[in-house]
């Protein structure tokens, strides 16, 4: 995989800062540079730690690897029942914010559903997100410096920043998971924010394209019903080893 060089990782961080605040240029960055994904997630990111704040409750992290604690999105505490929530015509958002409260104040949020979260300070969680978005985002710069719009195996149509209809050709990785059964969902995530998106199904294998980036995946269907199971040893650099298998 491309290496980032530090001013790579300045140019990470200075974006990452600005996702966080609202304040971004989009015509001082590459051509081919896509980072919606990151905006957005910065953004639910600066919500979530706003709602934590008023109800004085920490961040939830998942420690993946050995020492590294990533901060998780919020809407994972709801499970199943987020994407009836987020789509048009759902349950206002309120009901979403005061179904998390429930889980910081009440015992029975605290099902051992969860018992795989750490507690930190909401100002750990947010040092943890710049640190580890920018060095995500410092890969992608740097995959984009190399490579151009083409790692060599996949072209993607990414859209450039949040909100707006300009999409790019960008570097894709070809990848694919492998599970020990068959016929469960796989989800990625970038390991600086664990929140849930769809990679494919149904296993074993499945395949897809991603951005350049450090990823963790998990699974869920079958035994594991909705909750996502988050394999905490797979994390992925990309682009790197094409392949993962998660010990589901």
């Amino acid at each position: 995989m491309p290496n980032y060089n530090d001013r790579d990782l300045a140019d990470a961080l200075s974006l990452v800062d600005a996702f966080l605040t609202g304040r971004w240029d989009v015509n001082t960055e590459p051509a081919h540079l896509a980072v919606a994904d990151i905006e957005m997630e910065a953004g639910e990111f600066s919500d979530d730690l706003d709602f934590l704040k008023t109800i004085k409750a920490p961040a939830l992290a998942l420690r993946i690897g050995k020492e590294t604690l990533v901060p998780v999105a919020l809407s994972l505490l709801v499970g199943d029942r987020w994407p009836k929530l987020a789509r048009p015509g759902g349950p206002p958002r309120w009901w979403y914010r005061e179904m998390i409260y429930d889980y910081f104040v009440s015992s029975s949020g605290k099902t051992e559903r969860w018992n795989v979260f750490e507690s930190i300070s909401v100002e750990e969680a947010e040092t943890s997100f710049r640190r580890l978005a920018s060095s995500f985002l410092a890969t992608r710069i740097a995959a984009v410096r190399e490579f151009g719009a083409d790692v060599g195996n996949a072209t993607l149509r990414m859209l450039k920043r949040a909100g707006s209809p300009h999409r790019v050709s960008t570097p894709g990785c070809k990848f694919t998971v492998s599970t020990n059964t068959s016929g469960l969902r796989v989800f990625w995530s970038g390991a600086y924010r664990i929140s849930s998106n769809y990679f494919g199904s149904p296993t074993t294998p499945t395949a897809s394209v991603l951005q350049s980036g450090t990823y963790v995946f998990g699974v869920d269907g079958g035994a594991y019903g909705s909750t996502i199971q988050w394999d905490r040893s797979a994390v992925v650099a990309l682009p790197g080893t094409p392949t993962v298998h998660l010990n589901y």
